[in-house]
């Protein structure tokens, strides 16, 4: 399958994606979790929702080509509970 034909066909089984909003990101608490520190922050996903995450950044030095960034992904499997708590240690199942 062609490139744009294979991007087509995951758009259309996606479905509708909301208008795009500035992200308006807000951070709040932060806690010390002695090699990194936990952070979380909230943003607009889209008009009138609002998503929170846990950012978490090493602590120390960094290296020569600086620390790398690591997106983690929560699974649902209707624990809804859970959320972004579960990749963060804060919670197990």
């Amino acid at each position: 399958m062609e490139t744009m034909a294979l991007r087509q066909a995951l758009l259309n089984r996606l479905g509708h994606f909301p208008q795009r909003v500035p992200l308006r990101p807000t951070v709040g608490s932060r806690t010390d979790e002695s090699t990194y520190t936990r952070t979380l922050i909230t943003y607009d996903v889209e008009a009138g929702e609002r998503v929170s995450a846990w950012l978490l950044m090493p602590q120390g030095t960094p290296p020569p080509d600086d620390w790398p960034a690591v997106l983690s992904i929560h699974q649902h499997d209707n624990r809804y509970d859970l959320g972004k708590t579960e990749p963060t240690g804060l919670s197990f199942h």
